[in-house]
Parts: structure tokens; sequence; C-alpha cells
């Protein structure tokens, strides 16, 4: 997956436009991008970037006691430097950074419209600005664990599910909005799972997308409701997330496929939307709980 927008300027402002990264689009056609970055000491001054209407949080994986961080050219004073701290750039700001000692982070590229278009579907109003400070060093549990949730999946983004990467990240902006951000009170949300029709169109537009895949902005707007909404009442109809159900659906036709002699494993892999042969053994063995070979062996003496 490929980074796009004003990001790309930051990532050329660190020196790091080639790293591996997430892009989401869960919400008001606008992307959310993950990146892991880490460099040696001695990195130096970053470059200054282009304004974005738009934040780049940022969790540190490594302590890095000697970094001074700039808003507008003025230093900021930065009390915790600890892995595990959390600190909000906002890019409208010009921030920028000397950095001496080696580094090891993850960030999330947040557009401002994502989270006003959540503020505006909570609260009928959206929102100028989060509640965070230039310098403030902040402790979220519920941040740090959705941001490593794709850590492991930054490994190989090729094999990402936009699904599961769609609902992490529009998970991160939930929270960002409810934590972060200054908002009226909440109105009423509806609760009730998809009606008949909208459960029946996902259901088929899905296994029309085992082979490939789709994302979760195509399967609400079919279903003529917000991402947000739809994340909620396709758990509730089905009895699990879309990505979980996408997986099942794959794997139960990766079964059927496996009974048919003529198919070697990595044409069954291709045809149920695996990347490889490798990736289908992975997630065939995590929910079956052996490889395909041996399955296909011990069930049908198939080689």
């Amino acid at each position: 997956m490929e980074a796009c927008g004003n990001y790309e300027q930051f990532l050329q402002a660190i020196q790091h436009p080639d790293s591996p990264r997430l892009v989401a689009r869960p919400l008001s056609n606008s992307s959310l991008i993950v990146t892991e970055i880490k460099g040696p000491a001695g990195f130096g001054a970053t470059q200054a970037i282009a304004q974005d209407n738009a934040y780049v949080l940022q969790l540190r994986l490594l302590d890095c006691r000697r970094c001074t961080y700039f808003v507008e050219g003025q230093p900021l004073q930065v009390e915790d430097r600890r892995a595990g701290a959390l600190h909000f750039h906002d890019l409208r700001a010009a921030p920028t950074a000397v950095i001496r000692d080696p580094f090891h982070v993850m960030h999330l590229y947040v557009p401002t419209k994502v989270l006003s278009g959540l503020a505006e579907e909570a609260n009928g109003k959206g929102l100028r600005e989060l509640r965070v400070t230039h310098g403030e060093s902040y402790r979220d549990g519920t941040v740090v664990n959705l941001l490593l949730a794709l850590r492991s999946v930054l490994a190989h983004p090729q094999r990402a599910s936009a699904l599961l990467v769609d609902h992490i990240t529009q998970a991160l902006c939930v929270h960002l909005v409810r934590q972060y951000a200054s908002l009226a009170t909440s109105r009423q949300l509806h609760h009730g799972g998809l009606a008949a029709w909208q459960a029946r169109r996902a259901g088929e537009l899905i296994e029309t997308h085992l082979s490939d895949d789709i994302p979760l902005s195509r399967l609400a707007a079919e279903c003529g409701i917000s991402i947000r909404h739809f994340t909620r009442a396709f758990s509730q109809t089905f009895g699990m997330p879309a990505h979980r159900y996408l997986t099942r659906r794959r794997i139960e036709l990766a079964l059927e496929l496996l009974k048919v002699r003529t198919l070697s494993i990595q044409e069954v892999a291709l045809t149920c939307g695996f990347v490889d042969q490798s990736h289908l053994t992975r997630v065939f063995t995590n929910h079956i709980g052996s490889s395909p070979g041996h399955w296909r062996r011990t069930q049908y003496g198939v080689y």
C-alpha cells in the first residue's frame, strides 16, 4: 500500500520516504496512513514541511531522550521521551525536530476532516481541533494497543486485509474523537443490526470478493449507511467483524477447493484471495490447526 498526499512530504522531511506503510480509507474518502520508522543516533534536524490540515500521532517504541521539538520555530519542553509515550504533531504548525539519539516510532497520519466527520456523525457538529498541547506527552493504552495490533501487519503490508486495517484505524479515530476532541453531548446513536436487505447485500459483496479485497467504505456505501454504523451493525448481525467474516469464508472456500486433486495449494491460495501459499498456510493453520497440505493428506490422501 502506498502513502499519498501531504504525508509523503512528512516522510521526506524525516528522510524516510520508503518506510513500509498501511493506507486506510475508513471515512470521508481521506487516507489514514500508518508507518513504522527508526533511525540511528546523530540524525540531526528534520526538514520543514508544507502546512497540512492533519495530525501525526507518534508512538515511541524506544527511549529517545536527546530529541528537541520545534513548533513554528519555537522549542518545546517535552518531559516524557520514554518508550510508550504518545505525541501529537499538528501539521498546521510547521513541526520540526532535532534528533540526536537512536529513535524508533510508529506514526498515524490523520486528516482533520476524518475526525470532524466522526464528530459530525456522533454529535451533529464537527470539530476544529483536538484538545492536545504541543510538546505534551500522553499515555493511552487504547491507542498503544491498536497501533501495536497493526505493527505485525506492517511487516508484510502486501498481505494486509483492507477490512482489518480499516477496522483498526477507524477504532483509533473514534477513540481520538471521544478522548481528545471538544464535543457537545453526543446524541443517541442507532444500535440495531443490518436490515435484511443490507445483510444480504453485504454478504453478496464479500462472496464476490473472496479472491481479492474490498474496503469497508464500499460495503457501507452499498448498504446506504455510514462506515461507523455499518461496522457496529455488521458485527451484531453476523456475530463478528467484517474482516473476520471475510477470512472465515476464504478458509471455508479453501477447504472446498482442497478436495480438487488437480489444484495445487498455490492455486487454492490465489483463488481464495491469499497472497501466496505461505500466506494461506499461516492463516489456515491458525484456524484449522494444521497446514493445508497436511489437512488434505489426512482427509483425502491427496499430495
